[in-house]
């Protein structure tokens, strides 16, 4: 594997910068330099307030000179949370079926995070927040028996268009920041590597690849009876749960996931690329749910887990959570707060690290299973935490690549940006649910289904359902 080092990346950086100057297009660069349309915008951003000074290689994490990190107990200057909603229509007869899927990112300053009431939220500041604050992402899926003749033909018309469907949006929507960052994330960018992408099954005729060349958006499928496109988006897995005809109600779901998390790196591509590693580590990244994905979907756990590695390696702590809400984990909290004791003497907050071990014999209640739990799937660790006596939560926080060991983790430095996390949380906490933290019931608004027309109406323009006579 090939990387570049800081002086060689700056070199890179300004022949690309004075070929656009010499009137190369951003597309062009992107193929003859092997580099990412999202580093090419950056850079002219660079280039275009600092000269050839702007292009200049900084060393990742904190330079000399540069103010000592935060303390733990100290506010954010940014919040960021992600969350997503979904609603299947079914046709009358119910052999018809589409889905309308939202996602959202909603960044909330530490200023604005003061202003809110936790009690009791005003309901015009909390529109206008929503409204100046937020990312939307919306898309549509056939999931069953829907025919779109006039592109795709008869045949496979469910199997190809979500697959296109899903091309299109990430290279469209936003300007492509959601294609950067899959590419980003996929080639491994953030340490100038010239690594293929994870290995991907072809969609046509299921040869396995070693991976996409690095850097391109698609490429051909290289078992030579077949020979047909394999794009990037492919790369996740997306069409292993779909047949010609037809799609798994986990497609639309796992497509919320990977669009969740794409959301996420690309705010932290944006700052390393740009050398903001400031703004980086002073930003809480919140996801709602678990720090994980399953099954074809995990080699983008795998890729996570190297970016958190790498930056901490660098310096550079990223600060992310998941907030876990259902599930084995959140039943078992009512059990665990009997030893998180509250008495007179009681310092909040109180946490819990959930070895490996203690989740496959007390929560999973199966401690012959071989494999270590997580493994795979998992980019996030367990923790149980107590805010009062009142206040519990189910948190994920990354260790950067996994503790391949039964009495991991064990321990608060074992994890990335623990301290701070924790001693943020009761800042951000919510009243309005059991458990709930204000950046997710506020990306919740924004993701809200209310938002969504009401089922008749989306059967009406989906063409699913029939008008009902006055």
């Amino acid at each position: 594997m090939r990387r570049l080092s800081p002086q060689q990346q700056e070199v890179l950086r300004k022949r690309v910068m004075a070929a656009v100057g010499d009137g190369m297009s951003t597309a062009e660069a992107v193929r003859v330099f092997g580099v990412s349309r999202g580093s090419v915008r950056n850079w002219r951003a660079r280039f275009d307030t600092g000269g050839a000074a702007g292009l200049s290689s900084g060393t990742p994490g904190r330079r000399d000179g540069e103010q000592t990190k935060l303390s733990a107990s100290e506010a954010w200057a940014l919040v960021e949370s992600i969350i997503d909603s979904l609603q299947r229509v079914t046709s009358d007869d119910r052999m018809r079926e589409i889905c309308f899927v939202k996602t959202a990112l909603f960044k909330l300053s530490r200023a604005e995070t003061e202003r809110i009431d936790p009690h009791a939220p005003h309901p015009l500041h909390m529109e206008r927040l929503m409204s100046d604050s937020a990312l939307h992402c919306n898309a549509v899926f056939p999931l069953r028996n829907v025919s779109l003749e006039e592109r795709f033909g008869e045949a496979g018309a469910v199997y190809r268009s979500i697959r296109e469907i899903v091309r299109d949006i990430l290279r469209e929507e936003h300007g492509g920041l959601l294609h950067d960052a899959l590419k980003w994330l996929l080639y491994k960018q953030w340490e100038s590597s010239d690594e293929p992408s994870p290995g991907v099954e072809c969609p046509h005729c299921d040869n396995l690849t070693g991976g996409l060349p690095h850097g391109v958006d698609e490429t051909q499928c290289p078992n030579l009876r077949c020979g047909e496109p394999v794009y990037i988006t492919d790369v996740p897995g997306l069409h292993l749960d779909m047949n010609e005809e037809s799609a798994r109600d986990t497609v639309a779901s796992a497509y919320m996931a990977i669009h969740e998390m794409l959301l996420l790196v690309s705010f932290i591509q944006h700052c390393w690329e740009r050398g903001d590693f400031a703004t980086l580590e002073n930003t809480l990244l919140v996801k709602d749910g678990p720090l994980m994905f399953p099954r074809q979907y995990a080699k983008l756990t795998r890729r996570l887990r190297e970016l958190l590695e790498y930056a901490k390696r660098q310096g550079v702590t990223i600060h992310l959570m998941g907030q876990e809400k259902s599930g084995m984990l959140f039943d078992h909290l009512e059990d665990e707060r009997r030893a998180l004791h509250a008495g007179q003497e009681t310092k909040w907050p109180q946490t819990a690290i959930l070895s490996h071990r203690y989740i496959r014999e007390k929560v999973q209640r199966a401690p012959q299973m071989e494999n270590l739990y997580g493994k795979r799937t998992n980019y996030g660790e367990k923790i149980l935490v107590r805010l009062d006596s009142n206040f519990s939560l189910v948190l994920n926080i990354p260790t950067g690549q996994y503790l391949d060991e039964l009495e991991k983790p064990s321990h608060p430095e074992d994890f990335i940006g623990f301290h701070r996390i924790v001693a943020t949380l009761p800042h951000l906490v919510s009243y309005l649910h059991e458990g709930s933290l204000a950046p997710i019931d506020l990306a919740h608004g924004i993701a809200s289904l209310s938002d969504y027309p009401s089922t008749q109406t989306l059967k009406l323009f989906s063409g699913l359902g029939e008008p009902v006579p006055d």
